[in-house]
């Protein structure tokens, strides 16, 4: 694809005399005009002679003489359709682009339409939802219904989880239940999912990843853990790939974090004199969102019927020197509607 755009495209800066050239070597009789790699219009052969003819100098820059509203398709409306449409205005060829106009790929007048859009590789790798808290920080919702059930645009926060994946490809959904567990059965039994989703039971609270014990049979793949109160909007299957690749056992979904510190930070000596005073500082970190990928090797260091929370695992992996990643996701990627604070400040952010 790189050398068929390459072959037609041109860029804003160069030349009508470099234009000329390029449609004579290639037999082209069109050109896409690309600043950098984004498209800004197209030239054919008919505006460069026009060019010529009203006198305009060959060192010309070819963005004073292209047509600057071209025909083209977003990727994502791209349809044999439209294309057909398109091709009936004698167009020679279509430049297809993203949102920020970047070159995806071109269609050309005689190619062959009978195409369909690639489809999205299955996974097999198990998903679990860690659902089966009390949500205390949700209180008094959580008094009556399972945190799960928190609506989020019209439906429950995990329909939203759940669908995430779905789209995505990652079938093997598991939900781990333990407070409220016969409402999200029922819940679930009254919707489309349901043949989507097994359950996972603790028998009593097990944390934030001692569920995965319970995991029957044992998977063959890494597993993707989630926490049911925490929305993510970014490509699993890339931290999936960037696991493997690394040779991790377990991976950590992280984002970098600024907040400012509400009150002026004092740095003193030991004699505790002033040394200096930062007014309202801004702390960064980088923080763990609550969506993990483990190694089904991992699951022998969780012991047996006891609570256990990611931390407590990551210590046990540490002393057996295994390998523990982390992968940057976007600060607009995730959203924690862990309690009525972050809910009420996120709700209108989302893009679900």
């Amino acid at each position: 694809m790189k050398n068929k755009v390459k072959k037609v495209s041109i860029q804003s800066k160069q030349t009508i005399e470099n234009a000329l050239k390029q449609l004579k070597k290639t037999g082209s009789r069109c050109l896409i005009v690309l600043d950098k790699d984004k498209l800004i219009g197209t030239v054919t052969d008919g505006d460069l002679r026009k060019s010529i003819l009203l006198k305009k100098n060959l060192r010309t820059k070819i963005r004073k003489v292209c047509n600057k509203k071209p025909k083209f398709l977003y990727k994502k409306k791209l349809t044999k359709k439209k294309l057909k449409y398109l091709f009936k205005k004698k167009i020679d060829l279509i430049p297809i682009i993203d949102e920020n106009k970047k070159i995806l790929d071109i269609f050309f007048i005689d190619d062959n339409l009978d195409f369909q859009k690639k489809k999205k590789i299955k996974y097999y790798n198990p998903v679990v939802i860690m659902a089966g808290g009390k949500g205390t920080r949700l209180e008094p919702f959580t008094q009556i219904l399972p945190k799960p059930l928190v609506p989020v645009k019209g439906k429950a926060v995990i329909v939203h989880i759940i669908k995430k994946f779905l789209r995505q490809k990652f079938e093997n959904i598991n939900i781990s239940i333990n407070y409220k567990s016969k409402i999200l059965k029922a819940f679930f039994s009254e919707t489309k999912l349901s043949k989507h989703q097994k359950f996972i039971y603790e028998k009593k609270p097990l944390g934030t990843i001692g569920s995965l014990q319970n995991l029957k049979p044992l998977p063959k793949n890494p597993i993707i853990v989630t926490n049911c109160d925490v929305l993510f909007n970014f490509d699993y299957s890339k931290m999936l790939k960037h696991h493997v690749q690394k040779n991790y056992i377990l991976t950590i979904a992280t984002s970098r974090i600024q907040n400012t510190f509400q009150y002026g930070s004092c740095d003193i000596n030991k004699d505790q004199s002033l040394k200096n005073l930062s007014e309202k500082p801004k702390i960064n970190y980088l923080a763990n969102t609550g969506f993990y990928i483990i190694n089904p090797n991992a699951i022998k260091f969780i012991p047996k019927n006891k609570t256990t929370d990611i931390n407590d695992l990551i210590k046990i992996i540490k002393t057996k020197n295994y390998k523990i990643g982390t992968y940057l996701i976007p600060n607009k990627s995730w959203y924690d509607i862990g309690n009525w604070v972050d809910y009420k400040k996120t709700i209108n952010l989302l893009n679900f």
